[in-house]
């Protein structure tokens, strides 16, 4: 995928969910520079300690569906990649039945290829040091495995400060909440106020015509039309 076609799927996520993911997917070797891909933040599990505005997370996994095609052209690139003839297709994960949605909404009669697989990309934190991994076979097969090299002298001394290598983007920061507000969270309540200063203006027009106009609780008034009964005695 371009880049502009990734940052341009960044920045819907982040309008959207309120966070929008970069993620490192290994080094290429053959065009020496490293490679990112734009996961979806529903396929984003992370350390729910973490912080955005702190960046301590201890551990990020995101599910892709790939193809063997697909990794072993990635492998060709990084060379970093093993046991690829187990990996084994169609295994399904958590995020299967969203991956099976969206086939179903595309409207096509094109069946899943055989080639499919499910796979995730994981940052761990082990022993004080980062890694980043990728596993297969509902998560029974690790296909790759590299440490994340720190580069100052205080992430020689302690591991853990090595940071991952990924960017999370939101559209609001919420220092308790990775995922933040989006900025549908901002418009929604705009949306709800003026539907009230709609009703209440209807609600107006029918007293001047001469019609009663009455207020209840939704939640306890089950049958509104018993409300137009006059009491009896």
């Amino acid at each position: 995928m371009k880049k502009n076609i990734k940052d341009k799927k960044m920045l819907s996520d982040i309008f959207d969910y309120g966070v929008g993911l970069r993620v490192y997917n290994g080094f290429d070797k053959v065009n020496k520079c490293p490679m990112f891909v734009t996961p979806s933040p529903l396929s984003w599990y992370y350390d729910p300690n973490g912080s955005v505005s702190e960046v301590d997370f201890d551990y990020h996994l995101f599910h892709f569906q790939t193809s063997k095609a697909d990794l072993d052209y990635t492998n060709l690139l990084t060379g970093d990649y093993f046991c690829l003839n187990e990996v084994q297709t169609g295994v399904y994960s958590r995020s299967a039945e969203i991956q099976d949605a969206k086939r179903y909404r595309k409207q096509t009669t094109d069946e899943v290829s055989d080639d499919t697989v499910y796979v995730h990309n994981c940052f761990l934190t082990l022993n004080g040091h980062r890694y980043f991994c990728v596993v297969a076979n509902d998560q029974t097969k690790i296909i790759k495995w590299e440490r994340l090299m720190p580069e100052t002298k205080e992430e020689r001394k302690d591991g853990t400060l090595v940071p991952f290598k990924l960017s999370i983007s939101n559209s609001f920061i919420d220092q308790y909440d990775a995922w933040g507000i989006s900025y549908r969270e901002k418009i929604y309540p705009v949306q709800n106020a003026i539907t009230r200063i709609i009703n209440a203006m209807h609600s107006k027009q029918l007293r001047d015509a001469g019609h009663d106009v009455i207020l209840y609780d939704i939640d306890r008034v089950e049958n509104p039309a018993n409300l137009l009964e006059r009491p009896s005695g």
